[in-house]
């Protein structure tokens, strides 16, 4: 608008810009799924799907998953690091905590989580429409939590592509129900309205 008679040199070159910028996030990702693909070989298990995901902030990091018919593995790598950060005794903003996440090629540390716990009010609730939708929307899904007391049994599932160990963990969503079985409430957990 204010270069009009620039305008096609600036879309060209804003074009280029991007090209070349989805190309160099492409060869990166590539260059985080083959770390992600070399655990998963030395796993063993059987695999079912792996996956390198982009981090906020920077194109160097990438959440590496690996699923398999038990478990889901989650860790973090951060392609230009080449040390493990230094814990920070008490690391008090976002970033600090998000630094700390993030390891050196061929140093990753993955944690993993059991798909489905063994339990009957695991088997109820996914039963339910909600944990239905839910597993059709999660990659990662995972069972975060199964507790009983006076009378309730509360299950809760969450999605590992969005965890970020220490900072967050959205989107889990719960299951309430009685000793018979019957829901009692289901809905996220922070959302007041569920049913």
């Amino acid at each position: 608008m204010f270069w009009k008679r620039k305008a096609r040199w600036i879309c060209c070159g804003s074009l280029v810009g991007v090209t070349l910028y989805v190309l160099f996030c492409w060869f990166e990702h590539h260059q985080a799924i083959n770390l992600t693909e070399a655990f998963a070989k030395s796993l063993n298990e059987e695999v079912i799907q792996v996956a390198s995901l982009p981090q906020p902030i920077s194109p160097f990091r990438w959440a590496d998953y690996v699923e398999t018919r038990d478990k889901v593995y989650q860790g973090f790598v951060d392609l230009l690091r080449e040390e493990r950060p230094q814990s920070i005794p008490n690391p008090s903003s976002f970033f600090e905590k998000l630094s700390g996440l993030y390891d050196p090629p061929g140093k990753i540390r993955y944690r993993s989580w059991e798909k489905i716990q063994n339990s009957p009010w695991v088997k109820r609730a996914l039963t339910t429409e909600g944990v239905k939708f839910y597993y059709w929307f999660a990659r990662f899904p995972v069972v975060k939590s199964v507790n009983s007391g006076d009378g309730i049994h509360r299950v809760e599932f969450m999605d590992i592509r969005f965890l970020l160990p220490g900072i967050r963990t959205p989107f889990v969503y719960y299951v309430e129900m009685d000793d018979f079985g019957k829901i009692q409430s289901e809905g996220f957990v922070g959302d007041r309205k569920g049913t």
